[in-house]
C-alpha cells in the first residue's frame, strides 16, 4: 500500500458529503448516547432523523426489526 493512501469515511472521493442523515431505525449504537441524541464528537458529521413515535417501545421494536432484516410496515396514516 502506498504511503499516500487515503483512509476513513472519505476514502476514494473528494466530495464532502456534509452531514450524513441516518434514520433512527438504523442508527448505530456508537453514534448516539443513552437518550438517543448524537454524541458530541459526531454531531458535526451526522444527523439522526426521527420518525413518528407512537409509544415508548416503538424505537426498540424498529431497531430489532432492522437488525432482523424485517421491512418496516407503514399503514396509510402513519406517514413513516
Amino acid at each position: 500500500m502506498s504511503s499516500g493512501a487515503r483512509v476513513g469515511p472519505r476514502a476514494n472521493t473528494d466530495d464532502d458529503p456534509g452531514r450524513v442523515a441516518v434514520t433512527s431505525r438504523m442508527t448505530p449504537t456508537w453514534l448516539v448516547d443513552e437518550s438517543g441524541r448524537v454524541v458530541a464528537g459526531e454531531a458535526a458529521d451526522y444527523l439522526v432523523r426521527l420518525g413518528r413515535v407512537r409509544d415508548e417501545e416503538q424505537p426498540a421494536r424498529r431497531r430489532a426489526d432492522a437488525f432482523a432484516n424485517v421491512a418496516p410496515f407503514f399503514d396509510q396514516d402513519s406517514g413513516g
